[in-house]
């Protein structure tokens, strides 16, 4: 099974799609990891080698990223499964600040930045960015990829969305 995540940064895409990939046995890409990366935006290379890594496997993969203008047109075609978690932003943001507070607490940095810096940015992607995601979902439902679409607005309906795929696969 193929299946991509996108949506909001603290709408919970990474966790699912890690905990999915556990499940099945599958390899895992978070796209943002490698895009917030300072190497990607000089050489690319990364990003297309672990994309390229990834694909060898034809019947199985996860992706998971904020917005769909960084994936090929074809794996759009290819995977499965979209599911577009759109949580409120009153929870995307708060999920923020949990996620901050925790890895503070473990003195961790997040893709290579300060964490006060990574929490901004976050809370940023989260309204400037809102048209580019919406405009990316929009035209998957104006695709024939449409049925493949399924859009979670709450954390027990994405609960239920794992069980679900990983008992489909």
């Amino acid at each position: 099974m193929k299946v991509i995540f996108v949506g909001h940064p603290g709408s919970g895409k990474t966790y699912a799609a890690t905990n999915l990939a556990k499940r099945m046995g599958v390899k895992e890409l978070d796209i943002d990891v490698l895009l917030h990366n300072w190497i990607y935006f000089l050489f690319k290379k990364p990003y297309r080698t672990a994309l390229h890594e990834l694909l060898k496997d034809k019947t199985a993969w996860i992706i998971d990223g904020y917005a769909g203008k960084r994936l090929p047109a074809s794996l759009w075609d290819e995977a499965d499964h979209i599911v577009y978690i759109n949580l409120p932003k009153s929870e995307l943001k708060q999920n923020i600040y949990n996620r901050y507070k925790f890895k503070k607490t473990n003195r961790e940095r997040t893709h290579g930045q300060e964490l006060f810096t990574n929490v901004l940015k976050n809370i940023w992607q989260i309204y400037i960015l809102d048209h580019s995601l919406k405009r990316c979902i929009h035209s998957i439902r104006h695709s024939p990829n449409a049925n493949k679409l399924v859009e979670v607005c709450s954390r027990q309906n994405l609960s239920i969305l794992l069980d679900n795929l990983s008992s489909e696969s």
